[in-house]
This record gives C-alpha cells, structure tokens and sequence, in this order.
C-alpha cells in the first residue's frame, strides 16, 4: 500500500513586515510534518504561487490537501470592512487558500483544514466569521490560551452526526489560539463541534469527499503523542488513501 502524499499549505513568514517578498521565507510548523509522518502521510510542502494554474498542478500532485493555521483572512473576503482588532493578513497566503482548496474540492481530494485552515473553508464556499470574539458579549470561554501549546486548553462538544465523534466520542479535550470563528456555516457544511459557550469548533461538508475543519490545533498536540489527535490524523491519512 502506498502512502498518501499530503499537501501541505504553507505562509510567506518574516520579522520585518516591510521585507521584499522575494526575502520572506515559505514556512510551515514542523508540527504538520510529524503528524501527517505519523499516520502514514508524505508530506509535500506547497509555497504560495501568482499563476491560479501553478497552484492548481501542485494540488494535482497530492492526494488530499491539509490547509494550515497562519494569521487572519482579510475581512473583505466574507464581505466586512476589517475592526479595529483585525489582525495581519497574507495577500499571498488568502491567495493560495482559496485556489488550493478551489482545486482540491474540484478534483474531488479530501481537505482537512486547522485552526485558520477551517475559516479558510467556511469563507470560500460562503461562509462568514466573527472577526474577533473578545467583542462578542456570548464568547466566555478562553480562546487564545496562554499555556504550553501541546496542552488542551478547554473541551467542546461533538455532534452524533459528526465524522469526528466515532474518534473522539461526545466531548475532547483540546488546545486553543484563535481570535476569530466561523460564525455562519457556508452552504453545504454541518457544525460538527461546539465549545461550552457556543463558538463553533468544527464544520464538515455534508456529502462528497471529505471536507472537515477543526478550529483548534490538533497537530500540536498529535505531535507531542496525544492518541485522542493521532485518530483525527489517521482519519484523515486514510481518507486520503488510493
């Protein structure tokens, strides 16, 4: 059996904001490679690209694409001007998201997206998102934890209905370092997770190859070798499989 060649979404990373881009380094957490090794995965870094049709082979290449956390979406993609706490933002990288996953969702390849990776998924097929939860009166759970990021941080809850509920069963313990959420579900996608204050933790597509997003960091903990995260791994290595 050979094993699946994961794509993996990467960012244009640097120090100094005004660096050339020719300068920045295309970067992605050791986290993801060991997890995606971990389950049988190969992983195979993609860099950002300006040619849709460059982006479009590298996804033709792999055999399921894992969309990366990183820094905010830019707030016009979801139809908002940006508020005041509105992070930085990646032309480059909201490039290569929405291609990538425009390809991959067109060549029918399973999409595992992580932290940003998941609001990547919800905003490109419609979706929207709270630009930042410490603004939202309902938010009262800690979502930016200050503790070692292979720690869980606070538990959500999972739907029966979910793909993630035969690997994790009704609740998880997981890790937490987001200032925006998915606030409403693109067509065609079920929340599969909540925390105990209601921002959503997971969406998935509701038929067709898989496309499941999960708003915490399951690889930094899978890593680290938490079983509960190396199943969500697993999960999605053999939904990729040929």
């Amino acid at each position: 059996m050979s094993h699946p060649v994961i794509g993996l979404i990467s960012s244009l990373n640097s120090s100094d904001p005004n660096l050339q881009t020719i300068k920045k380094v295309v970067s992605v957490n050791h986290s993801y490679v060991l997890s995606v090794l971990g389950a049988g995965g190969l992983p195979l870094i993609l860099p950002p690209a300006e040619q849709d049709r460059t982006i479009v082979e590298m996804v033709r290449k792999v055999d399921g694409l894992l969309i990366t956390g990183g820094t905010d979406l830019r707030s016009q993609l979801y139809g908002e001007e940006p508020c005041w706490n509105q992070g930085p933002f990646s032309p480059e990288r909201d490039h290569l998201d929405f291609v990538s996953i425009r390809a991959a969702y067109e060549q029918k390849k399973p999409i595992f997206g992580i932290c940003r990776g998941m609001q990547a998924i919800n905003v490109y097929f419609g979706g929207t998102l709270y630009q930042d939860l410490l603004q939202e009166k309902s938010c009262t759970v800690k979502h930016a934890q200050d503790s070692e990021a292979s720690c869980w941080s606070h538990t959500v809850n999972i739907s029966q209905n979910s793909v993630l509920y035969p690997l994790l069963g009704k609740s998880a313990k997981v890790n937490s370092f987001h200032h925006q959420a998915v606030k409403k579900a693109a067509d065609g996608f079920t929340v599969g997770a909540v925390a105990k204050d209601g921002v959503v933790e997971s969406i998935e597509n509701d038929r067709g190859p898989l496309i499941l997003g999960v708003q915490w960091h399951p690889e930094l903990m899978a890593a680290c070798g938490d079983p509960a995260m190396k199943k969500v791994f697993n999960f999605f290595i053999r939904s990729c499989g040929k």
